[in-house]
C-alpha cells in the first residue's frame, strides 16, 4: 500500500503538471512496479487519466477536511498546494515541522465521564484486536485497566459527548494492525469514525450496521480486505462514506440505497466487482459518487437520472457495458461526468445537451458509436470534452464552435469524416484540439490563426489537403501534427523552416487518382502533380504490385505503361522524396491499371 500511496503522491505533482501541458509528462516512474488500479493498462499510460487519478485523491482530502472535527483538520489543511502535497505524502516522509503529527492531536475537551460497560469493553477489544501496544500513539489506552471501566477522555483519538459517550474516534496513521472486532458495533453513540492510513484493518464487521448515529465513515488507505457488509444499509444517519484505496472485494451492497441521507460515497481503487445497484436513484441527496478503478460490470442504471442533487459522477476504469442512459440528462447540476475506460456502447444521448452546468465530460476508451449530438454544443461552461478512442462516425458538429469556455476537445481515433467546421475558429480559449486518426477532409480553417492559447493541435492521419496556415507554425505550439494527410512539398516548405522534428509534419500520402483502362497492346503515361515545389527537384520511384520498377530518379515523374500482355495490370505505387527535406516523403497507391477489351463508354450526368 505504501508504494501505491507514494505513487499517488508523485502523481499529484507530476501528472497535474502533465495535464496542464496536455499530456507532456515522463512515465519512467511506472517502470518501477508502482500502479494504481484506476490506471488503464496500455503501452503508454494516458496522461489525461493519470492526471484524473491524482486529482481524485486531492478531492478526497478536501472533502475529508471539510467534514472532519477540529481535532483532525490539521491533516487536511488546504491552505496551499504545498500543504496538500505534503499531506498526500505523509505516509512516507516526516511532515513539515509546521504541520501537526499524530501525537500532536488534541481531543476536544469533554467531561471525564466513564462510558457505559459495553462502550468501554468495545474500546478495550478494539485496542487488543488492533495491536494497540504497538500503536504510534497509545496514550491513555495503554494504561487503562481492561477489566474496570474508567474515564477514557484522555484516550488518544477519542472524543466524548457531554454525557461521556464516545462521539468521535480518530486514529490517523497510528499503526493500527488487525481486524476490527464485532464488539465495535457497541459504540452506538459514535458520530464520526476516522481510521485512515494504517498498515492493515482487515474486514469490516457485520456489527458496523449498529452504528446508526455515524454520519461520516472514513476508512481509506488501510489495506482493508473482505466485502462491504450489507448491514451498512442500517446506518441511516450516514452522509459520507470513504472506503477508497483499499483491497475490498465483492459488490456494492444494494442496501446502500436505503441511506437516504447519503451525499458522498467513494469506494474507488479497490477490487470490487458486481453491478451498480439498479435502484441507486433512490439516493436523491447524493452529490458525489466515486466507484472508479474497480472491476464493476453491467450497465449504468436508468434510475441514476433521479439523483437530482448529483454534482460529480466518477464511473471510469471499470468494465461497465450497455448504453449511456438518456435519463442522465436529468442531472442538471452535474459538473463532472467521467465514463472513460469502460466498455460502453450505443450512442451519445442528445440529452447530454441538458447538462447546463457540465464542465468535464470524459468518455474515451469505450465502444461508443454514432454521431456526436449537435445539442452538446449548447453547453456554455464545458471545459473538456473527451471521446477519443471510440467508434464515432458522422461529421464534426458545427455547434461546438458555440462553446466559449471549451479548453480541450479530444476526438482522435474515431471514424469521423467531413471537413473541420469553420466555427471551430471561435474557440477562443482552446488549449488542446486533437482530431487525428479520423477521416477528415478539406482544409484547415484559416480562422485557427486566432487561437491565442493553443498548445496542442493534432490533425495527423486524416485526408486533409490544401494550404497549411503558416500562422500555426508561428505559434510555437508544444505539438502541432499534420503528418499522414495529403500535403505536398510546396505546402510543407514553411513547416520545414519552423519545426525541428519532421515527423510532426511528414510523411504524407499521395491521393489515389483512379482505375485506368488500357487497350490491349496500348500504352499509357502515368504521372502525378507534386505541387510544383520551388526548391530542389523531387525524386520519383514507382513500384507495381509491391515491386520497384526502377531506381529513384528525378526523371521518373512520368512512366509509360505498355500493355502488350496482362503483366501491365496491377496497382501502381509512387514514392517521392526531395533533397531539401531530410526524412519526409510522399507515398501512396495512385493508379490501378486494367486492360479493357471494350473501351466504348456512355458518359452519364448524375446528381451528387
Amino acid at each position: 500500500m505504501e508504494k501505491r500511496l507514494f505513487f499517488i503522491a508523485i502523481c499529484v505533482i507530476a501528472s497535474c503538471l502533465a495535464y496542464m501541458s496536455n499530456g507532456k509528462t515522463t512515465y519512467w516512474i511506472l517502470t518501477e512496479g508502482f500502479n494504481i488500479k484506476g490506471l488503464k493498462p496500455q503501452e503508454v499510460i494516458d496522461g489525461n487519466q493519470t492526471y484524473l487519478d491524482s486529482l481524485v485523491w486531492v478531492q478526497m482530502m478536501t472533502e475529508v477536511e471539510r467534514i472532519s472535527p477540529i481535532s483532525a483538520k490539521s491533516f487536511y489543511s488546504k491552505g496551499n498546494d504545498k500543504t496538500n502535497k505534503e499531506t498526500v505524502n505523509s505516509g512516507l516522509k516526516e511532515k513539515n515541522s509546521s504541520q501537526k503529527s499524530t501525537s500532536d492531536i488534541q481531543t476536544i475537551s469533554a467531561m471525564s465521564t466513564v462510558p457505559n460497560q459495553s462502550e468501554y469493553d468495545a474500546l478495550m477489544d478494539f485496542y487488543q484486536a488492533m495491536d494497540g501496544p504497538n500503536w504510534s500513539n497509545n496514550s491513555g489506552w495503554s494504561s487503562a485497566n481492561p477489566n474496570i471501566p474508567q474515564s477514557v477522555s484522555n484516550f488518544h483519538g477519542v472524543t466524548l459527548d457531554e454525557n461521556g459517550h464516545v462521539k468521535f474516534l480518530i486514529l490517523y496513521q497510528n499503526n493500527l494492525n488487525g481486524t476490527i472486532p464485532e464488539s465495535f458495533g457497541d459504540l452506538t453513540y459514535l458520530e464520526h469514525v476516522q481510521l485512515v492510513w494504517n498498515p492493515f484493518i482487515g474486514q469490516l464487521p457485520q456489527s458496523i450496521g449498529n452504528l446508526v448515529n455515524v454520519k461520516d465513515l472514513i476508512l481509506y488507505a488501510n489495506n482493508m480486505t473482505g466485502t462491504i457488509p450489507s448491514t451498512l444499509g442500517n446506518m441511516t444517519a450516514l452522509e459520507s462514506v470513504h472506503l477508497y484505496v483499499n483491497n475490498l472485494t465483492g459488490s456494492i451492497p444494494s442496501t446502500i440505497t436505503a441511506l437516504l441521507n447519503l451525499k458522498f460515497f467513494s469506494v474507488y481503487d479497490n477490487d470490487l466487482t458486481g453491478t451498480i445497484p439498479s435502484n441507486l436513484g433512490n439516493l436523491t441527496q447524493m452529490t458525489h459518487f466515486y466507484i472508479n478503478g474497480n472491476a464493476i460490470t453491467g450497465g449504468i442504471p436508468s434510475s441514476i437520472g433521479n439523483m437530482a442533487a448529483m454534482k460529480e459522477l466518477y464511473l471510469y476504469s471499470n468494465q461497465l457495458t450497455g448504453v449511456i442512459p438518456t435519463s442522465i440528462g436529468n442531472l442538471s447540476g452535474l459538473t463532472r461526468l467521467y465514463l472513460n475506460g469502460n466498455q460502453l456502447s450505443g450512442v451519445l444521448p442528445s440529452s447530454l445537451g441538458n447538462l447546463s452546468n457540465l464542465q468535464f465530460f470524459w468518455a474515451q476508451d469505450n465502444n461508443i458509436t454514432g454521431q456526436i449530438p449537435m445539442e452538446i454544443g449548447g453547453l456554455q461552461v464545458l471545459d473538456s470534452f473527451f471521446v477519443y478512442r471510440n467508434n464515432l462516425t458522422g461529421t464534426l458538429p458545427s455547434s461546438f464552435g458555440n462553446m466559449p469556455g471549451l479548453r480541450q476537445l479530444k476526438l482522435e481515433e474515431n471514424e469521423i469524416e467531413g471537413p473541420i467546421p469553420a466555427s471551430y475558429s471561435n474557440l477562443t480559449y482552446i488549449n488542446a484540439l486533437t482530431l487525428n486518426n479520423n477521416k477528415l477532409t478539406g482544409a484547415i480553417p484559416s480562422g485557427f490563426c486566432s487561437f491565442s492559447n493553443i498548445s496542442h493541435l493534432a490533425l495527423h492521419n486524416n485526408f486533409l489537403e490544401g494550404n497549411i496556415p503558416n500562422c500555426l507554425y508561428d505559434k510555437n505550439m508544444w505539438q502541432f501534427t499534420v503528418r499522414y494527410n495529403y500535403y505536398n512539398f510546396e505546402e510543407l516548405a514553411y513547416a520545414k523552416t519552423k519545426v525541428g522534428d519532421y515527423y510532426l509534419y511528414a510523411p504524407q500520402y499521395l491521393k489515389f487518382v483512379d482505375t485506368v483502362y488500357v487497350q490491349p497492346n496500348g500504352t499509357m503515361n502515368l504521372t502525378v502533380d507534386d505541387g510544383n515545389y520551388q526548391g530542389s527537384p523531387s525524386i520519383y520511384r514507382w513500384k507495381k504490385n509491391g515491386t520497384y520498377l526502377h531506381d529513384a530518379s528525378p526523371n521518373n515523374k512520368v512512366i509509360s505503361i505498355n500493355c502488350n500482355s496482362s503483366a501491365c495490370e496491377g496497382m501502381y505505387f509512387l514514392e517521392i522524396t526531395n533533397p531539401d527535406f531530410v526524412g519526409p516523403h510522399l507515398t501512396g497507391n495512385l493508379y490501378y491499371v486494367k486492360i479493357g477489351s471494350d473501351l466504348n463508354r456512355t458518359i452519364c450526368l448524375v446528381d451528387d
